[in-house]
């Protein structure tokens, strides 16, 4: 589901980068999202359908998801193995 204030990629319009969620509507049925793109020093609103919309991980979540993974593998790591 999307959120307002959430970072999101468009997809199959790579060139825009990642833009922050400002509103979201209900048209017919479907749900809405107009996005704020930065662009040297302007900002761009542009209104994309959910389905064309990609989240993008914050860099704190990207820090949580590594040091969860490298947790893991130490821990697998110093387990014993079994030896024959």
């Amino acid at each position: 589901m999307i959120e307002e204030g959430k970072k999101v990629k468009i997809y199959s319009r790579p060139e825009l980068g990642s833009g922050e969620i400002y509103r979201i509507t209900e048209r017919q049925g479907k749900w809405y999202a107009d996005v704020v793109f930065h662009r040297d020093s302007e900002r761009i609103i542009e209104t994309y359908p959910e389905n064309m919309l990609t989240p993008v991980a914050s860099i704190l979540e990207v820090m949580k998801r590594t040091i969860l993974i490298n947790l893991l593998i130490f821990f697998l790591s110093s387990l014993p193995t079994k030896s024959r």
